[in-house]
């Protein structure tokens, strides 16, 4: 008989990273473990209203507790978030112990360092961070940072995709030499180092920004301000696998983020073989080395540009780098690796 496991995080839409991640879970076909989702996505109505949000969440929670009991869950595994969404899940945490079953937190809050440093509850952050059995985490670097935390085990199990076949995707036909950010467009991610950016650099050199916009108003009004808007296609969300399109037909990715964990837009792009232009910051710094991209401090604009030039400026280095990422992500970030991963971390839990 297979051994049911319960995961607990949103499903998609929207189309987050941790949304993206859940669905590849979604698709997994075990022959020893049994797969149950409990999914947290919320409508507008219920995610910016308090009382609504907070009836959800009792109901959630009464929901949660039936079906650990009903289905014979041994396993709860949670992914987590920062802010509200971190107290949310970790009292989904407390309950899957008191009812003493094996639970897995895995960590995605980009900004949890900055989450806890601001808390007034840090020593309740770090009680819940010991209700969980193992902590997922994506890098070596957050590896190190939850340790300073919790005496908990910690697993690094980096983010992954799904294989593509990429001889189907359209390729979309531009004059100039063309640029990708793909990502929510956010101040976080960076999109207003980037506009500067563009402001600065030749003529000659285009981009796509494509991802949910969050200030679209103040966005298209820097981009009327610098003139900019014949080099630069606000393209907004785009869903599912159109986004691959993109990709193909991109000559450099892009993304000055100020915080990270491990951006699943990176692996894409590195698949498709391009040449990656990001920060020194989360688990990115594990995802490029100097031989498939270039890393530079967040908000550097300067040390953003020169990058830019020199892949411009050099197509075999652009060519070297774009086949470097795709054997990177072939050899270690594709989803049946990660499932491999999952599997001996569940059987351990299992027979402890």
């Amino acid at each position: 008989m297979k051994r049911k496991i319960l995961i607990i995080g949103p499903l998609p839409p929207p189309t987050g990273g941790m949304e993206t991640i859940m669905e590849e879970f979604t698709k997994i076909h075990s022959n020893k473990y049994k797969l149950y989702f409990f999914n947290m996505s919320k409508n507008k109505l219920i995610k910016h209203n308090i009382i609504f949000n907070s009836i959800n969440y009792l109901y959630r929670l009464v929901k949660l507790f039936f079906i650990i009991i009903k289905n014979k869950i041994e396993i709860v595994h949670i992914h987590m978030s920062t802010h509200a969404g971190y107290w949310q899940n970790a009292l989904f945490g407390f309950v899957a112990k008191k009812l003493n079953r094996k639970v897995v937190y895995h960590m995605h809050g980009a900004e949890f360092k900055e989450f806890y440093l601001e808390n007034k509850y840090k020593i309740w952050i770090r009680e819940f961070l010991r209700y969980a059995d193992i902590i997922i985490v994506l890098s070596k670097k957050w590896e190190q940072y939850y340790s300073t935390l919790t005496n908990t085990d910690i697993v690094i199990m980096e983010n992954f995709i799904e294989p593509i076949e990429k001889s189907k995707i359209r390729k979309i036909k531009h004059k100039y030499f063309n640029i990708l950010y793909l990502a929510r467009v956010c101040k976080r991610k960076g999109i207003y180092d980037l506009l500067k950016v563009i402001k600065e650099t030749p003529r000659y050199i285009h981009y796509s920004i494509v991802g949910p916009i969050e200030d679209k108003e103040a966005v298209k009004k820097i981009i009327q301000q610098y003139n900019i808007s014949n080099r630069c296609i606000l393209k907004g969300e785009v869903i599912g696998k159109k986004k691959y399109e993109y990709y193909k037909s991109s000559d450099l990715f892009i993304l000055p983020t100020y915080a990270e964990g491990v951006p699943i837009s990176i692996i894409e792009a590195m698949y498709f073989g391009l040449p990656i232009i990001s920060t020194k910051v989360g688990g990115i710094p594990d995802l490029v080395k100097p031989n498939n991209g270039i890393l530079v401090p967040p908000g550097n604009i300067r040390k953003i540009k020169k990058a830019i030039l020199k892949y411009y400026s050099s197509k075999t280095l652009r060519k070297l780098h774009g086949r470097n990422n795709i054997i990177k992500v072939t050899q270690h970030y594709l989803f049946r690796d990660f499932q491999n991963k999952l599997e001996k971390l569940y059987d351990k839990l299992s027979n402890e």
